[in-house]
């Protein structure tokens, strides 16, 4: 063989060997992955979990969760997961997803919302509409319930004479709109102060809050029902204060209560749910 046409077929095969002779090299990875962030119901420890769906053309190493620009964690094995306590601040979460090339996909801000969150004022009417009680509530947690997630929070009255649990949401039924305000709980008895239901089970408005108008019905410590009120109830904020603003907010809600209250006639001829009812069930979530 002659020696130009051997050094010829020798550079063939080493172009075919190293992928030449025409044929494309493998592309850059630039794509960067997708991620959204997605968050399970509080558990009976307030702990929500955030989870991130992470997808790549190729693999997903790893995804960081941030609260705005702090990191809060690393996880680099599916499903990732980060469990924070909902009662902490709940906004401001993202979630950063990176491919082996470095490619980075960042979530939208996600943020923890419970039902009914935030600020309320209440208040009791009589028959002459004469308020006899009144006060202000904090939503900042969930429990879930029968017939679908149910708020939890904390009331206190204007005389600071009365404080404890409250739970709002379908506590009686589905697609209801109850309370009940807890006079003690332990881990075996609930009591009440009262119970209630919206008039038509659904959020009004008024001066541009959402609000609860409806009927409640005092309990005694054995059980007992005894005066039936009317109830008037503003949404104040849907966001849970700093502990430092909290007394603030409660004041104002108390106050915009009492306005709704005024402004508008409260019925007392009783509810559509079963005042027992509505008891049982709050006493069956908060016994659990």
């Amino acid at each position: 063989m002659k020696p130009t046409l051997l050094a010829a077929l020798t550079a063939a095969l080493i172009l075919t060997a190293c992928g030449g002779g025409g044929s494309t090299p493998p592309a850059n990875d630039t794509t960067a992955p997708t991620v959204s962030l997605s968050r399970s119901v509080s558990d009976d420890s307030s702990n929500v979990v955030l989870t991130a769906a992470a997808t790549d053309d190729r693999r997903v190493t790893k995804v960081e969760f941030y609260q705005g620009s702090t990191l809060l964690t690393t996880d680099t094995t599916a499903p990732f997961t980060y469990s924070t306590d909902v009662t902490s601040p709940r906004t401001n979460f993202t979630a950063r997803a990176y491919d082996a090339a470095g490619n980075v996909g960042t979530s939208a801000v996600f943020n923890i919302v419970t039902p009914y969150q935030g600020v309320w004022g209440w208040a009791l009417v009589d028959s002459t509409d004469t308020i006899i009680d009144q006060g202000a509530l904090i939503n900042y947690d969930e429990v879930d319930s029968r017939y679908g997630l149910v708020s939890f929070g904390e009331y206190v009255n204007k005389a600071q004479t009365r404080s404890n649990s409250v739970l709002m949401g379908p506590l009686s039924g589905e697609n209801t709109l109850d309370v009940a305000f807890t006079a003690a709980v332990t881990s075996s008895t609930v009591t009440f102060y009262f119970v209630g239901q919206d008039a038509d089970n659904a959020l009004g408005t008024f001066e541009g809050s959402a609000t609860v108008e409806g009927s409640a019905t005092t309990v005694d410590a054995a059980g007992n029902l005894l005066q039936t009120y009317g109830l008037a109830m503003v949404q104040t904020s849907t966001t849970v204060p700093p502990l430092g603003a909290q007394a603030a907010a409660r004041q104002q809600a108390q106050s915009q209560a009492v306005t709704l209250a005024t402004a508008r006639p409260m019925t007392t001829q009783g509810m559509k749910a079963n005042p027992v009812t509505l008891r049982d069930a709050a006493t069956t979530i908060l016994n659990r």
